[in-house]
Order: C-alpha cells, then sequence, then structure tokens
C-alpha cells in the first residue's frame, strides 16, 4: 500500500489521491474477482481517529492508511474470505528504515547519548512479532466475510533509552546513555527546527 506517499507535504491533494485511493480501489476491485480471498491490509496505528486528526505528525500518513481500511471494509460483503486491517506502530528491527536507520547511526558513534532523562513511552512492535501475527493469519481459519481491525504493539512499551538499548542489542553495539534536562533537548530540538520531534520526546 503506497501509503508512505502521504509523507512528503510538496505532494499536492490529487497525487495522494491517485497514489492512495485509485491505488487502492483497484486493488479491492482486483480483489472481489476472486470471491474467496482474504485479504491482510497492513494498516497503521496512525489510522486511528485520534492519531491522524489535523496537525498530528503522521495526519497525511493515517488518513491515507484509514482511506484504506474504510475502502477494504466497504468490500467485505463481496469476499467470502473477508478482510483484516492490521495497525502496528512504528515497525522495528535490524534493517528497519527511517528513524531506526537514524539510531543505528547515532550507535556507529560509540559514544554516550543524552536520552537517559526521556520518560516518555512510545509503542513499537518487532518485525518478528509482525511476521508472526501474518503467518499465522495466512495459516488459520477465519469466520466467514470476516472484518476486523487489530492493533497490535510489543508487550510494553519503551522509553527512547530503552528502545535505543533494543536496538544496539540487536545491531551488536554498546549503548550508554546520560540524563540531559527535558527543557535543553526541548530548546536544541526547536534550534533545529525539528519541533515535531518534541512532543515525541516529551509526552
Amino acid at each position: 500500500h503506497l501509503a508512505g506517499a502521504a509523507h512528503d507535504s510538496r505532494l499536492s491533494d490529487e497525487f495522494r489521491g491517485a497514489a492512495i485511493d485509485s491505488i487502492t480501489d483497484h486493488l479491492v476491485s482486483a480483489l472481489v474477482d476472486g470471491p474467496s480471498a482474504r485479504v491482510i491490509n497492513v494498516s497503521s496505528i496512525a489510522a486511528r481517529p485520534d492519531q491522524c486528526g489535523t496537525g498530528a505528525r503522521l495526519e497525511h500518513y493515517g488518513r491515507a492508511k484509514a482511506r484504506s481500511e474504510v475502502l477494504l471494509a466497504g468490500a467485505t460483503d463481496m469476499l467470502d474470505g473477508g478482510c483484516i486491517s492490521l495497525r502496528p506502530p512504528a515497525v522495528w528491527g535490524p534493517t528497519a528504515p527511517g528513524s531506526f536507520r537514524t539510531v543505528r547511526r547515532l550507535l556507529d558513534w560509540r559514544l554516550p547519548l543524552p536520552v537517559g532523562g526521556i520518560r516518555a513511552r512510545r509503542a513499537y512492535l518487532h518485525i518478528d512479532r509482525l511476521t508472526d501475527v501474518l503467518r499465522t493469519l495466512a495459516t488459520s481459519q477465519w469466520p466467514p466475510r470476516c472484518s476486523e481491525i487489530f492493533e497490535l504493539a510489543d508487550p510494553a512499551s519503551y522509553t527512547l533509552s530503552e528502545i535505543f538499548a533494543a536496538v544496539a542489542a540487536e545491531y551488536g553495539r554498546e549503548f550508554r546513555s546520560f540524563p540531559v534536562p527535558e527543557p535543553i533537548i526541548r530548546a536544541v530540538l526547536n534550534l533545529l527546527r525539528k519541533p515535531d520531534l518534541v512532543d515525541q520526546f516529551s509526552k
């Protein structure tokens, strides 16, 4: 699903509609030609209404994922096999892209990192758990015309220091941290013009 295109604020709404809604419409049309098809839609926790509201960090991405859920749920009557949408949070693992690539680069410095004082907790999902869920769904029986949404996450949430430590363990790097007062971190992020990261670290 091409919801990744929704991350790019330079894209017009028209292109976003073509990349997300139209392609999803075409996918649904193709699936209903095989009425016994069982569809697993990997959506995102960002699709939840309280996560994709106006001004949310992942607003466009979340709205695109929510749109995929709506379109597929609307086709369930034509899909005897049904559709299940999964809403994972950020998925991490040894080669995860995006923010986790940045984490690995910071670990490569082999220096203590100033994240020990950040107490906000966030949900993440390890790639192995996601693939286990997909494998289970693919090999299990579903109720006829099943239409469900499930939210996934690792058993416990992580502080920033804990997710750094978890990534470091998989990446084979030592991780050391030290506390820095949160107001200083907020000030640095604002100076770096990264205000969208402030709430991630401080709530």
